[in-house]
C-alpha cells in the first residue's frame, strides 16, 4: 500500500476511483494527519467535514480545527470532479484575501483527493435568508454584507478569475461579523470537454447565457450578485421561482423595490438585464451608485410634526 502524498496543484494526473470509495472513518486518520470529527455539510460535488490537524495538536496550535472538502460518492470515479477540486484549490490560494475562505492545499489519501481548508465558525447566507422566512434584511445589514461581498469578488476580477457560482449558499457569514466568499471550483468557467452546460448551474441564481452554455464571464458574476442584492432587499429574487431562461420565455421584469431611488434601481436593474450585453460590466457601479453614503438604500420615512 502506497504512503500519503501531497498532490501538485497544477499537474493533479486523474486517477480513476473506486465505483463506491469509501469514507474517512474517526477511528482512521486521514493522510496520516487529519481526525475527521463530524460531517459539516455538502455541495454541488463535495461534502465538508470537520476535522482536526493532528500536526497543530502536536504543536500545541490552539485550534487545530480545519475543513476537509472530499469528493461526494456519487462523483468519487469522476474526472471532472477531481478537476474541478484541483481548480478549487489554484484559484483559492492565488487569492489572499479577507473576505475569501483559505485553502491550505490540495492532498491525497491513497487514491481519494480532498482540500485542507480554513474551518469558519457562523452560517451561510441561504440559512440566514430561509431562517427569517422572505423578511427584507435591515438596511445596516445589506451595506456592511454587500460591501464586503463586493470586495471580495472585486478582488478575484481583478486577478483574473470569475467566480461563476456567487449564491447565498457561497456567501458564509462569520461570528466575527465577516464574510467569506466559498468554493471557487467552478471558477473561469469550469466547462468540462465532455459536457454541453457548466458543470453545475444555480436555478434562480445562473445568467441565460450560462444556462445556453457560455462560459462565464465578470457579467454574469454581475447578474448572480444583483440577484442576490434584490433578493436580501426584498426577500425574494426578482424573477420569483423562474430561472432567467423561464423569465425570459415569459416577459417577465422584475419589480422596482420601494425602498429604492429611482438612480439605485437603474443600477440594480442594468446588473439583473437578462441578456449579457445589456448588463453591467462590472461591479464598481454596486459600490459607487448603489451604497453611495450620500445616497442611502432606504429612502427616509416622512415624519409628519404634531
Amino acid at each position: 500500500e502506497s504512503s500519503p502524498q501531497k498532490a501538485s496543484l497544477r499537474d493533479v494526473k486523474i486517477i480513476e476511483q473506486p465505483a463506491q470509495p469509501s469514507r474517512p472513518r474517526r477511528s482512521k486518520l486521514l493522510a496520516e494527519r487529519y481526525e475527521i470529527c463530524a460531517r459539516a455539510g455538502k455541495g454541488g460535488i463535495g461534502e465538508v467535514f470537520l476535522a482536526r490537524d493532528m500536526h497543530r495538536v502536536e504543536a500545541g496550535h490552539n485550534d487545530p480545527r480545519v475543513a476537509i472538502k472530499i469528493i461526494q460518492r456519487r462523483h468519487g470515479n469522476c474526472p471532472d470532479a477531481i478537476r474541478s477540486l484541483q481548480r478549487e484549490a489554484v484559484n483559492a490560494q492565488c487569492l489572499v484575501h479577507p473576505g475569501i475562505r483559505r485553502v491550505y492545499a490540495m492532498e491525497r489519501d491513497q487514491q481519494r483527493f480532498f482540500l485542507v481548508m480554513e474551518w469558519l465558525d457562523g452560517e451561510t447566507l441561504a440559512a440566514r435568508l430561509d431562517r427569517t422566512k422572505g423578511q427584507p434584511m435591515a438596511n445596516d445589514a445589506f451595506r456592511a454584507l454587500l460591501l464586503q461581498i463586493i470586495s471580495a469578488l472585486a478582488f478575484a476580477h481583478r486577478h483574473g478569475i470569475v467566480h461563476g457560482d456567487i449564491k447565498p449558499g457561497n456567501i458564509f457569514m462569520t461570528t466575527q461579523g465577516g464574510i467569506k466568499l466559498l468554493d471557487f471550483g467552478h471558477a473561469e468557467g469550469a466547462m468540462s470537454p465532455t459536457r454541453s452546460e457548466p458543470f453545475a448551474i444555480t436555478r434562480g441564481y445562473t445568467s441565460l447565457d450560462v444556462y445556453h452554455g457560455c462560459q462565464p464571464e465578470i457579467r454574469d458574476d454581475v447578474y448572480s450578485l444583483a440577484v442576490m442584492a434584490y433578493r436580501m432587499l426584498v426577500g425574494r429574487r426578482p424573477f420569483g421561482r423562474h430561472n432567467a431562461v423561464e423569465a425570459e420565455a415569459l416577459g417577465l421584469e422584475p419589480e422596482q423595490p420601494s425602498m429604492l431611488s429611482a438612480s439605485q434601481w437603474h443600477v440594480l436593474q442594468a446588473g439583473l438585464a437578462l441578456h449579457r450585453e445589456d448588463r453591467l460590466a462590472t461591479i464598481a457601479g454596486f459600490r459607487d451608485v448603489l451604497l453611495l453614503p450620500d445616497a442611502p438604500i432606504f429612502r427616509p420615512r416622512l415624519v409628519v410634526a404634531a
